[in-house]
């Protein structure tokens, strides 16, 4: 899903009749759902980097500073059962390394973890959370437009200010249908799912 076809499904999910909501609303929606999906689904790299009899190297190019963190480091490469050292994270006055608890003198394997993106060329939302993501932001942009209904309840014709009471609660009530759609896709863990299903099994036919 491409970021304008993204913006297109929650625009028809909110139906800001209205015209209250901008562009950078809609933005600020975008953001606001990559970092909440970024904590519950993280995206995994896994790359080789070498090293030289060093405990330090570099962090990644991708690595995004007080989010990214390494899940495993693989060293040496390929043994059987697999071999694993420790890696830390090591703030320096001019950026984090990435510091290991034994000397490299080869390829290091790393897996760790990046925030999630989205734009005109590309996204890497899993295709099964997608609906969860866009759920996630136009709620986000529902509450927004709640707080915006709420504010002009004050208007000095009764009409209006009635109208406005009832969009209040609209949208109040979709941000919260839509944002427990989210958890239930996205954060809800199979078991539990399984654990609130009722399976029906087909009645036995008699023999006889």
């Amino acid at each position: 899903m491409l970021k304008s076809e993204f913006e297109l499904a929650v625009s028809e999910l909110v139906r800001d009749n209205d015209s209250v909501l901008t562009g950078n609303e809609m933005q600020a929606a975008i953001d606001a759902m990559l970092q909440k999906y970024s904590v519950d689904n993280p995206k995994q790299v896994v790359i080789d980097v070498s090293g030289a009899e060093v405990y330090e190297i570099e962090v990644p190019v991708n690595w995004h500073p007080n989010f990214s963190s390494v899940l495993t480091a693989e060293y040496p490469i390929g043994q059987k059962p697999r071999a694993f050292v420790n890696c830390s994270v090591y703030e320096t006055p001019t950026g984090p390394s990435l510091e290991f608890d034994t000397e490299l003198n080869g390829n290091v394997r790393l897996t760790y973890t990046v925030m999630h993106t989205l734009d005109e060329t590309g996204c890497t939302i899993p295709f099964s959370h997608e609906v969860a993501c866009v759920n996630y932001a136009t709620a986000y942009l529902c509450d927004h437009l709640s707080v915006y209904y709420a504010n002009e309840e004050n208007s000095n014709f009764v009409a209006d200010s009635v109208d406005h009471a009832s969009k209040t609660q609209k949208y109040k009530g979709l941000a919260k249908g839509l944002r427990a759609q989210y958890e239930e896709l996205v954060t809800t863990p199979l078991e539990d799912k399984a654990a609130g299903q009722v399976a029906t099994w087909p009645k036995r036919r008699r023999m006889f």
